[in-house]
């Protein structure tokens, strides 16, 4: 109930992110450095189709080496969508916000 709440206000709500990536392919280290040693939510958004993933966690580079991980995201794909996404739209389709 709480998530389905957290994730309509993040759908509803003009959130100014933190920290926003075009393109998390050529940006992933960059992208790790900013996160180390941070907690927060987060969200992928596909600049393909316009659908977005949100998540927290609390050591937030913890998780991002898991999402660059291939074995990682292959090994989860068939319980994960964001890992479906990635697996077939690439990296460079998918900017990055921490919000």
């Amino acid at each position: 109930m709480i998530i389905l709440k957290v994730k309509s206000y993040l759908f509803a709500s003009n959130i100014n992110p933190v920290l926003k990536i075009s393109n998390t392919d050529t940006d992933k280290f960059y992208i790790i450095k900013e996160v180390k040693s941070k907690s927060g939510v987060y969200r992928w958004i596909n600049n393909t189709n316009g659908k977005s993933y949100n998540g927290s966690k609390v050591y937030l580079s913890k998780r991002l080496y898991r999402y660059y991980s291939l074995a990682h995201i292959i090994n989860g794909a068939k319980n994960s969508r964001i890992y479906r996404a990635l697996i077939k739209y690439g990296y460079g389709s998918f900017s990055f916000e921490i919000l």
